[in-house]
Formats: C-alpha cells, structure tokens, sequence
C-alpha cells in the first residue's frame, strides 16, 4: 500500500507539472486550480486506469474535470 502511494504522489507531481507546462503557467498555480476544481481527487481515484495512458491525455482528463466542476481557465 505505501508503494502505491508513493506511485501515486509521484504520477500527481508529473501531471500537475505537465498541467503547468502546457497551461504556461507556475506549478504552484496549476495545484491550486486542480484542487479547487476537483482535478487532483479525480486523479488519484483514477490513478490505476489514467496512469497506463499518456500524460496528455492525463492533462486532457484534468482540464475536463476541471471544466465540469466550474473551472474557467482551461
């Protein structure tokens, strides 16, 4: 269990980086976004399936959960 949770924080500090990246914005920010819109607690309860994908689309994933819990930026 502490492996996969560890595997897990791993894979959330890569997509959020991405997230940031692709977003142009800091990595501090695009956390912040992600929590409040829901994005990181969708993640982590998706991790085994979303984590065999690319992370584009874990990115792509993300910004949706993020549109269909209000979020504008994205």
């Amino acid at each position: 269990m502490a492996q996969k949770t560890a595997d897990i924080i791993e894979y959330l500090t890569v997509v959020i980086s991405c997230f940031a990246r692709h977003y142009s914005i800091s990595t501090g920010k695009a956390y912040a976004y992600l929590k409040k819109y829901l994005a990181i607690d969708s993640i982590i309860e998706h991790y085994d399936g979303l984590h065999t994908l690319s992370l584009d689309d874990a990115v792509d994933f993300a910004a949706a959960v993020c549109r269909n819990n209000g979020g504008k930026m994205v």
